[in-house]
């Protein structure tokens, strides 16, 4: 039966120093950097030649220079710490660039003299991810916004819609009065889908799904936008009349065109 002899303090450090997926240093209370591990010359797109007897302040943006100068005398003096910051590394031109890190911190004896050990980690795509959360709970306040404010809206062109309808039924067989409240009321039905996206953004509503005649929406439409246009452009759709009913939200195809 064979048997592994036990590895030495220093060669289990050595080991456990290399196989660290963070970047690890190890500096002089002067700040000059006395031993790095291949995350660290990895993190920095430098070797470990170029790392080792720099100063650590070197890899420090120049606007966080006192501030870090004066934190890492206190790294000495106290047991482990934890802070967040800026470092400067290299990107793959070798053009200097800020990136986040988490840096924990531990004093040490390193080669008889004082040492802190530092740990550091890139954290971009932490702060990427919370950024993203922040984002969508801004997108979600502003949908229930939206829909507060569609709700109402809603409830206006509705009276709207009902007035118009009345009025049409009322008045007598005047062609273009018929007409000039058709466009009203499609004007109406036009606002009240454009509620009901704001409806389905703020989740107050659904998006309403029916057979819908893709020919007749577009014809509709581009009757609109000729009476907008004016008689100096003309518009010709090229339908299609081979197409079948579809299932959609007519109010979403209308905005799309």
């Amino acid at each position: 039966m064979s048997s592994t002899a036990p590895e030495s303090s220093e060669e289990l450090f050595t080991t456990l120093f290399e196989a660290s997926p963070d970047a690890i240093f190890v500096e002089a209370r002067d700040g000059t950097i006395l031993n790095v591990n291949k995350a660290a010359t990895e993190l920095h797109n430098m070797s470990r030649e170029e790392l080792i007897g720099s100063s650590v302040f070197d890899l420090i943006p120049d606007r966080e220079q006192e501030r870090a100068k004066e934190r890492f005398q206190h790294w000495f003096d106290s047991s482990m710490q934890m802070h967040e910051g800026l470092s400067i590394t290299q990107d793959e031109n070798h053009m200097a660039e800020e990136i986040p890190v988490e840096i924990t911190v531990r004093p040490v004896r390193y080669q008889d003299q004082e040492a802190v050990l530092l740990h550091v980690r890139d954290i971009s795509e932490r702060i990427n991810l919370e950024q993203q959360v922040r984002e969508s709970q801004k997108l979600e306040a502003v949908g229930r916004l939206a829909g507060g404010v569609a709700h109402d809206f809603n409830n206006a062109l509705t009276t709207i819609m009902g007035f118009v309808q009345i009025a049409a039924a009322k008045c007598d067989n005047d062609s273009s009065v018929q007409e000039d409240l058709g466009h009203v009321l499609h004007a109406a039905e036009r606002a009240a889908s454009l509620t009901h996206q704001l409806l389905a953004l703020g989740k107050r509503q659904q998006q309403q799904l029916h057979p819908v005649d893709l020919n007749g929406v577009v014809d509709k439409v581009f009757g609109i936008l000729r009476r907008t246009l004016g008689h100096d452009i003309d518009i010709v759709p090229a339908l299609d009349y081979g197409i079948e009913f579809i299932m959609a939200d007519e109010g979403l195809i209308e905005q799309c065109l």
